[in-house]
Formats: structure tokens, sequence, C-alpha cells
């Protein structure tokens, strides 16, 4: 991710970060003399033992880098500047080297802005408790007026399985919602439920337990439509497993988007147990160090013209969570373009580069998806 820093130091007690000549150090708090300004560590709140860096006495200010980090250290500059929720120009500290979670891995599909549909397939191959395969995220920017969430299927902490679809409402500082800008279930499918959630931002979500498990080499398909409604965005979500028929989850509008439809598709797993550093689960049972892994397969989308056909996605990059300590990760494409990918694999010696980029080179070869039952916008 652009702009953000890892600074991989041990934290003792007693420790304070301070900048002396212009030099950020880290210092016993009872070391003499001068310095420029005092820093201390917050903690991020979400239990990875990352820890912001900020100013003593004011933790809503606190260092900021400025530039390019791919730059390789050339033109950086650290100023200080106000600290926002998931800011990823804030400079960061891991506690203690501790290892939270295993490392969420992404694709990010290319495609133009204004889609008016997204699918995806999806195989899981592994999925111990507390993880996340997303098949269908658009947009990332929760301050701006585009729609932006992501659905997918989930295996919770206690071993159900749900289908999840979730939208942020338009944020500014930090979870605080746009007037007029929320995100607001309607047409909730009987068996599911609506939630807010937060931490991540906020917004709202619609969950349908259901078990996703099907027979061996039957993907799990999910379809996003979004469609406009004056100043504002309807999103829907579809789920079938393999050939049956679809289901709706319900609908969210998005309001305060001026009718913006999704943008910037991607996909990804995510490990959400987060028990790394919990002493009352064995260490080989600790979700860092287990395997979540999925196929990801036939991404096709469709624009925001009635007259527009599907058309198939054809490239997609590898990104994944950053910082973070864990390279356990994997990814391997397979035709015709599907991608395998990977977190928590054990013995990995050479990662996927992040930036990597998969092609289909035969997009003619591609089933169309069969979408009969889904009211096309």
């Amino acid at each position: 991710m652009r702009g953000t820093y890892l600074i991989s130091a041990p934290s003792g007690s007693g420790q304070t970060l301070t900048t002396r000549d212009g030099t950020l150090s880290l210092l016993d708090s009872e070391t003499d003399g001068a310095v420029d300004s005092e820093w201390r560590l917050e903690p991020v709140g979400d239990g990875s033992g990352y820890q912001h860096i900020v100013e003593a006495g004011d933790s809503t200010r606190g260092l900021l880098v400025v530039g390019d980090p791919q730059s390789h250290g050339a033109d950086l500059e650290v100023s200080v500047g106000p600290m926002r929720s998931g800011d990823l120009t804030a400079m960061w500290l891991l506690q203690d080297h501790c290892v939270a979670d295993a490392r969420s891995i992404h694709l990010r599909y290319e495609a133009p802005s204004g889609l008016a549909l997204l699918y995806n397939e999806v195989l899981p191959l592994r999925a111990p408790p507390g993880t996340f395969f997303c098949t269908s995220g658009f947009g990332i920017d929760a301050r701006g007026p585009d729609p932006g969430g992501y659905a997918g299927i989930q295996q919770l902490i206690d071993g159900r399985r749900i289908a999840i679809f979730s939208v942020w409402h338009r944020l500014i500082d930090d979870e605080r919602p746009v007037n007029d800008a929320l995100a607001t279930a309607v047409a909730v499918n009987s068996d599911a439920y609506e939630t807010p959630f937060s931490g991540e931002g906020s917004g709202t979500s619609i969950r349908l337990p259901i078990d996703w498990r099907i027979p061996p080499n039957e993907p799990v398909r999910l379809v996003l439509t979004a469609e406009p409604l004056g100043d504002d965005t309807v999103l829907t979500a579809y789920l079938a497993r393999g050939s049956e028929p679809w289901i709706s989850l319900g609908a969210i509008v998005r309001g305060g988007t001026g009718g913006r439809l999704m943008s910037q598709p991607y996909a990804f797993i995510e490990d959400f147990a987060r028990t790394g550093n919990t002493d009352t689960v064995p260490p080989e049972e600790r979700s860092p160090y287990r395997v979540r892994s999925a196929r990801f397969s036939n991404p096709w989308i469709r624009g925001s013209s009635g007259a527009d056909d599907l058309k198939p996605v054809v490239r997609a990059e590898v990104t994944a969570y950053s910082p973070h300590p864990s390279e356990n990760l994997a990814a391997d494409q397979t035709e015709p373009f599907a991608v395998m990918l990977a977190t928590g694999t054990p013995g990995v010696t050479q990662p996927p580069r992040i930036g990597a980029t998969f092609y289909d080179r035969r997009p003619q070869d591609r089933t169309r998806p069969k979408l009969g039952g889904i009211p096309l916008p």
C-alpha cells in the first residue's frame, strides 16, 4: 500500500519515540537531553500488534510519510499530521514482532468505472474458522461519493457458514457518516438478517446463514448489480451454489452517490480469527499458521448502459495487506483465467511478487455466466 511504513523495532517498557536534531529514535524514557518532540505508541485497536506513532499528549496527531515508498527511500519526508482510522500514510510500529493474523491477499481486477454488474466465482479449498472469501469487492474510498462494499462467503469462528453483503456509508472524520449518505438495507431475504458494522469504516451488512459447501469442483457464484435511483444507488447481491438457482441476499441503498455505479472490483482472502497472540489457542492451531485457500475464476462485468453486453475480465493484479510481517502467501494462475490464492501457507520460500499480474490469453474460451432469474440492470 502506498505511503505505509513498518518500523520493525522491539518495544520495551519505558521506551518512547523521540525526534532529536530531526532524527526519529526509540529511546528509554529516562534519557536526558533536549528533544524536538516526544512521541508515544497508540494501539490501533484491531489486535494486530501494530501501533500508531502519535504525539505524546495528543493522539489525534502523529507521524505521516509523504512520498511514494516504491521509490525506496528517495524524496521521502516524515511530517506531523492528523491521524485518521485506516490512514495508509500513517507510520506504524510492530510491537514485539507479534503476528495476530495471516496476511490478507487480494486480486485487483482491471475494469472501467461505472459497472452495473459484477460476476465472480470462488471454489473454497481450505477454510478454517474465521475465513472470509470475498469475491466481489468494489470501491475503496469510503470518504468519496462512489459506493463501496463487498460480498462473499465466510466460515465464522464457531464454524457456521454465511454469505455476506456489506456496503459502507460515505464517511468523514473517521467513523462519522456524511448526512444523507448512509447505506440502508431493503428487500432483505427472509432467511437473512441485517446488521450494522464498524471497525473498518461503518455501514450496513446483510448476512445469510447458508452452508455454501457443495460437491467438489463446483464453485459458489456471486453477482452484484448496481442501479441509479435519483441521487442514490441500489446495490443487490445474488448467490448460487454451483448450478443451483440464484438466491437474492437483498439490496442496500447507498445514499449521496449522485447515481454512481460500481468501480475498482477486487477479491481477497482474509483471516478474521486473529488468534496469533491468543494464549488459550495451541500454537499449531493459531490462525496465522492455518492455510486458507480458494480458486477465484471466470470474472465478468457489465457496463452502465443497458445496451452493454457482459464482458470477461482479462487482467488481475496481486496485492496484499501491508504492513505485515508474514509472507506466507501463494498465488498461481490456471486456465481458463482462474487464480488460486492462499494465505497462512507454511514453507513458502518465494511468495508471489506483490504487483504481479495475471492475464487471460484466451478469453474466447471462457464460459459465459448463466444469469437466468436475475433482473439485469
